[in-house]
C-alpha cells in the first residue's frame, strides 16, 4: 500500500466538506469504513465506491476538494492499473 488509508482520506473529506449532499454522504459513509482500496463492503469494492463518490462529488469545489479528490482518484487509478497483474493473467 503506497497511499493513505481510504478512511483517512474520507476523514479529510468529512472535515473539509461541511455541506455534503445526500448522495455523496452515502458513499462517504462507506469510504469511512474502508482501510485499503482492495477492501470490499457489502459486495462492492472500495474502488467502485470511491469512483461513485468522485462522480457524486463533482460540485464540491475549492483547493481542498481538488487536492483530496485528486488523491482519491490517483489511488483508484493506480489500483485499476495494477489489478489485472495482481489476479494473474490467464491465457487458456
Amino acid at each position: 500500500m503506497n497511499h493513505r488509508p481510504i478512511n483517512a482520506i474520507a476523514a479529510d473529506i468529512r472535515a473539509n466538506w461541511l455541506d455534503i449532499d445526500k448522495t455523496s454522504e452515502r458513499f462517504l459513509a462507506v469510504l469511512e469504513k474502508l482501510g485499503d482500496i482492495t477492501d470490499t463492503y457489502r459486495g462492492e469494492t472500495a474502488s467502485e465506491v470511491a469512483l461513485r463518490f468522485l462522480i457524486a462529488a463533482e460540485f464540491w469545489r475549492g483547493p481542498a476538494a481538488r487536492s483530496i479528490k485528486n488523491e482519491l482518484a490517483d489511488v483508484v487509478h493506480r489500483h485499476r492499473r495494477e489489478e489485472p497483474h495482481a489476479r494473474g493473467a490467464s491465457s487458456t
